[in-house]
């Protein structure tokens, strides 16, 4: 019985759920009014992340062929048999169902509306549209940045330029992130016939591309600053840790070993991204 509701639970993806949670949470502390709102604050974390299960069990369900293909996910409910496809479309739909009536009877339209918007961009476009074509990424990019817009709508009912800029620092993130999980996986995507950007383009134009993107980012992030929704530290913090990422990414085009390149460039952007949004966060509930 126990194993049968850790499968269930691996199909909502907890490591996804959790992740994108915190960014929503970055953008409800950002619009949070002066008086926490306790009731807002827990219908909203529940709304999201059964949104966000729904998302990723979906997801499963389309992917179980090429999973079976891939090491990384040969051990997942589905690719293994071990829940029936229709079990997962199910959760989904029911998690999707009950995340919606949450957000929408304890937020706000607007933030219903916005993980709606986010759950069909990831499982109706993305989900499909990554086995025709490289590009898929940047589908996937909107759909991973839109938590904090949808954490800032459920405090506000709108949202500013910061929560703008919340969102355009996640998706700037997620493009060298995910190539670098491409690179890591390069076989595995080339067995499911996946036509990540190094298949179709080569690991030279993936390089160049996670310079680009980094380069991007690196403007992006500092922009907090100039609009006065972080400090000094973190000004400088985001100034050292962008240099150290661009380095890091130059040096790509000198390694032997792209595959353990790759392993450190997906390593360092879980902790630029962690760290420059934790120090955001701080300072907007210190400041508030």
């Amino acid at each position: 019985m126990q194993a049968t509701l850790r499968c269930y639970l691996q199909l909502t993806k907890p490591g996804i759920v959790a992740g994108n949670l915190l960014m929503g949470i970055c953008g409800f502390i950002f619009a949070i009014p002066k008086e926490f709102d306790a009731p807002l604050f827990f219908s909203f974390s529940i709304g999201l992340s059964l949104i966000i299960a729904s998302g990723s069990a979906i997801n499963n369900y389309i992917d179980r062929a090429s999973d079976r293909k891939m090491e990384r996910t040969q051990g997942r409910p589905l690719a293994t048999g071990i829940i029936p496809p229709t079990h997962a479309l199910l959760l989904g739909a029911l998690m999707g169902t009950l995340g919606v009536v949450l957000l929408w009877s304890f937020t706000t339209p607007l933030a219903t509306l916005l993980a709606i918007a986010g759950l069909l961009i990831y499982d109706l476009l993305y989900s499909f549209y990554k086995y025709r074509s490289p590009h898929a990424t940047l589908i996937g990019a909107v759909a991973g940045a839109l938590p904090p817009l949808i954490g800032y709508a459920a405090a506000s009912c709108s949202f500013r330029s910061e929560a703008l800029l919340l969102f355009f620092i996640l998706f700037f993130w997620q493009m060298p992130h995910f190539y670098a999980i491409a690179l890591m996986r390069l076989e595995e995507y080339r067995a499911a016939n996946i036509p990540v950007l190094p298949l179709r383009k080569g690991i030279l134009q993936t390089k160049l591309h996670i310079v680009f993107y980094i380069f991007i980012f690196s403007f992006v992030i500092i922009l907090p600053f100039f609009l006065h929704v972080a400090g000094t530290f973190y000004f400088i913090f985001s100034l050292i840790l962008s240099f150290i990422w661009i380095a890091l990414s130059i040096q790509g085009f000198f390694a032997k070993k792209n595959r353990v390149w790759a392993r450190y460039m997906f390593q360092f952007s879980l902790l630029i991204l962690t760290s420059l949004v934790t120090i955001l966060c701080c300072f907007r509930l210190i400041h508030e």
